[in-house]
């Protein structure tokens, strides 16, 4: 049932997974299409902001880093790795990391900006498991410090396992 106490009605659905891990990664989601569907249905606005493009690739996963990618699969597919080896692909993984919640930085500056214009009831995430909810929990801590919106989540993984979801990232 739709607050009417809100002057919007407006609902916001966020898909943020991150690093594709193969092409099917940009397939449109229908789950969110479903989802928004339904709170149209029962009055609501739903806009889906899907940051699984392949625009976003060069944002996710820039020229330099793809090429640094590349060698280190090359290297592990070549040879047993050593403890340096590993070594390189953890800090390769923690400089990506970084780099990555920057991105999601500068997408929460201009989700905040439009939320201000906009003012969603609230903004709802669909939550990955490894880097997507990494990812995921970043932006909503963004989020939080800019917007007093209130931020759901959900997805597959969160009703299979509900609140300890949680306390795995």
């Amino acid at each position: 049932v739709m607050n009417n106490n809100n002057s919007s009605n407006r609902v916001w659905l966020i898909n943020l997974f991150g690093t594709p891990c193969t092409p099917t990664s940009y397939n449109p989601d229908n789950s969110l299409a479903a989802l928004a569907a339904s709170l149209k249905e029962s009055g609501y606005s739903p806009l889906i902001i899907d940051y699984q493009i392949v625009s976003m690739l060069k944002a996710w996963v820039p020229e330099e880093m793809g090429n640094e990618a590349l060698e280190l699969a090359q290297m592990a597919r070549s040879k047993t790795l050593s403890d340096d080896d590993m070594a390189l692909m953890k800090a390769f993984n923690d400089r990506m990391l970084k780099h990555q919640f920057g991105v999601v930085k500068q997408l929460a500056d201009g989700l905040i900006q439009r939320a201000r214009t906009e003012r969603p009831l609230f903004i709802g995430l669909k939550l990955y498991s490894g880097e997507g909810s990494l990812l995921n929990r970043h932006l909503a801590s963004c989020l939080r410090s800019g917007l007093a919106t209130p931020i759901v989540g959900g997805g597959p993984l969160v009703r299979i396992l509900g609140k300890r979801y949680l306390q795995m990232y």
